[in-house]
């Protein structure tokens, strides 16, 4: 099967797929473990990183508006691994707010932000599918600032986002999309048990000449027993 991006966004400073779940767990009482749960947003979780920076990760408010915005600005001036072009992006309020609304009050997304000192240096987003047979499947990605990249950022993002799909009483499998030269962030994504499922010849275009292969990866999350 294969998993195409939910966005073009979804290529970039670090995207994400995977396939690794547990087997054996009961509908019914799944379903009641989860019933009150909110599943557009996550709890407040607070960290320490091995290098001694606080990081908080958490779900976005309407008031974190100009430091969502700034921390996509800051990634799409880098360019590296991503594939929309600042141009082409609305950088208003009223977007990014349409956004964070999006994420809460649909109950098979979620948007995650890692905060430190007021800034936002992380991001990891779940959309899932609108069509009902293919919305067991939800499409994920994750940008992080460069300079707080290999510090366990990453990391934490990834755990609250399969933990929150996890007790998602729909979604089984979470996909994404990634550079082929994006080493590293292919590396976070098998560490978290994310498979390969598909190559994109040719899928990015920087200029004549000059592509990118995508890479598709996926990972399970829940497999039911009836």
């Amino acid at each position: 099967m294969i998993c195409a991006p939910a966005t073009r966004e979804s290529y970039s400073a670090t995207a994400v797929s995977c396939q690794a779940g547990f087997d054996g767990v009961n509908r019914d009482s799944f379903f009641q473990r989860v019933k009150n749960t909110a599943m557009g947003t996550i709890a407040r979780q607070e960290h320490r990183l091995r290098t001694g920076d606080n990081i908080v990760v958490r779900s976005p408010v309407p008031d974190d508006v100009q430091a969502l915005l700034a921390h996509r600005r800051e990634l799409f001036d880098e360019g590296d691994f991503v594939v929309t072009l600042p141009e082409e992006y609305d950088f208003t309020d009223e977007h990014e707010l349409e956004k964070i609304r999006q994420a809460t009050d649909n109950p098979g997304n979620v948007l995650i932000v890692a905060e430190t000192a007021g800034r936002i240096v992380g991001m990891l987003g779940v959309e899932s599918r609108a069509r009902q047979r293919l919305s067991h499947r939800a499409t994920l990605y994750i940008t992080v600032s460069r300079e707080w990249r290999s510090r366990g950022v990453g990391t934490l993002l990834f755990r609250s986002a399969i933990d929150w799909a996890e007790a998602q009483p729909t979604i089984e499998q979470l996909c994404l999309a990634v550079f082929a030269t994006n080493v590293r962030a292919i590396g976070l994504y098998r560490k978290f048990g994310f498979l390969e499922e598909g190559r994109q010849p040719q899928e990015v275009k920087f200029g004549p000449g000059q592509y990118v292969d995508g890479l598709l990866m996926y990972r399970f999350v829940k497999r039911f027993t009836e």
